[in-house]
């Protein structure tokens, strides 16, 4: 049973379609809904094992903390109502993939078990990517184009409807397909990522895949040492001597605005903000200890700063936005934990492609916010819950 609940949620949270609208909203719901159907099973069949990593639990006891030294759920203020919905749909969420994380690291899969995850996770992504590579060659039915700069920009979605998503999703399925040695597969699938051309999710995956052949040996760490050097030698020298390279390295650095949204949300967190709502003016006290409160910066940062960021496009910042020093010290804790009990030379190749596909979901969180994706979420919760087996 757990293991076709998970199967569910693998195949679901990236394809489930629906006819008009956008689907980030109903597929985040059905990853949640899969997410605690597996985690209340679990409890069911398999009960509570001890769990090790004190920090998510701290970082999960830590919400209601952080609630309330934020604004009071039912505060109002002229025309900007701050009793919003958000900060418990954030708490639900966070508790929700929070158990989903614990319960996995109870169940004991067996090796069937864990063959037909990978293989479901693999499947997934590789259907995602030649659906990309489609839409790279022009062919495209099902889904509208968003307007975007370039050809690619926005064409290249797979069914997830943004190439920023579907980038993501590939990179960290691409140590999978290695330990699977779908060898060919996973060469079209890191084209599809480059073609999206998505920096984000291209240097993660270099990075990711870097580690995954690090972990191996004392010689294939040594062989990603040197081919770190020269790699980025060359790009120096490029740099410098060629006018072209330097060019490109110039597009790749651009930031979408980012860098000056993380600036003034760190700002904001230490100094306090106004909002001018009409003829209504509205103090907003510091809180870099506690944070605005959980989910806070999807309508807090507009309402201060007027631009389109929704989402911090960067996760940590984000969780430091919401939940202060405290909140983002746990959070760090609690992810590097379980890189501190898997990482070390010799792994086995299972372990090392999971491994390796949580980091690539870690590092491109650090430019995308692939933590609020239904299905990148979904996928990213799992393996974080499967390292823990390690321990547990």
């Amino acid at each position: 049973m757990i293991k076709w609940l998970v199967g569910t949620g693998l195949i679901l949270t990236p394809y489930m379609i629906l006819p008009q609208g956008d689907n980030r909203s109903p597929r985040m719901v059905c990853a949640a809904l899969i997410a605690l159907s597996l985690s209340l099973y679990a409890l069911y069949s398999k009960g509570l094992k001890p769990f090790k990593n004190k920090w998510l639990l701290l970082f999960i006891a830590f919400l209601p903390v952080s609630c309330y030294f934020s604004f009071p759920l039912d505060a109002r203020a002229g025309g900007v109502v701050f009793g919003n919905y958000c900060m418990l749909q954030a708490c639900l969420l966070y508790g929700i993939f929070g158990l989903m994380v614990i319960a996995v690291s109870n169940l004991d899969f067996t090796q069937n078990d864990m063959s037909f995850i990978l293989n479901t996770a693999f499947w997934c992504g590789f259907v995602m990517a030649c659906y990309v590579l489609l839409q790279a060659a022009g062919l495209e039915q099902f889904f509208i184009p968003i307007a975007g700069e370039g050809y690619f920009f926005g064409r290249l979605g797979g069914t997830l409807g943004n190439p920023c998503i579907a980038s993501a999703f590939i990179a960290m399925l691409i140590p999978i397909a290695l330990y699977l040695r779908r060898y060919w597969q996973a060469v079209l699938m890191a084209l599809a990522v480059c073609l999206t051309w998505r920096h984000v999710s291209i240097v993660s995956m270099i990075l990711s895949l870097s580690f995954y052949f690090a972990l191996r040996s004392r010689r294939g760490m040594i062989i990603v040492i040197l081919l770190a050097v020269l790699s980025i030698g060359g790009i120096g020298y490029g740099y410098y001597a060629n006018n072209k390279a330097k060019a490109i390295i110039n597009e790749v650095k651009a930031d979408s605005g980012r860098i000056a949204a993380w600036t003034l949300t760190i700002k904001d967190l230490k100094d306090g903000a106004t909002i001018k709502q009409d003829e209504n003016i509205i103090k907003i006290a510091r809180k870099p200890f506690t944070g605005f409160g959980p989910g806070s910066f999807g309508w807090l940062h507009n309402l201060i700063n007027g631009d389109a960021f929704e989402q911090a496009h960067n996760e940590f910042l984000e969780v430091l936005s919401d939940l202060g020093l405290i909140g983002f010290v746990l959070a760090a804790l609690a992810l590097l934990y379980v890189f501190r009990v898997n990482t070390h030379i010799g792994i086995d190749r299972q372990r090392r492609a999971i491994l390796s596909a949580f980091l690539c979901s870690c590092l491109i969180a650090f430019g995308f916010f692939i933590w609020h994706i239904g299905s990148t979420l979904f996928y990213s919760a799992l393996f974080f819950g499967i390292l823990h087996k390690v321990s547990n």
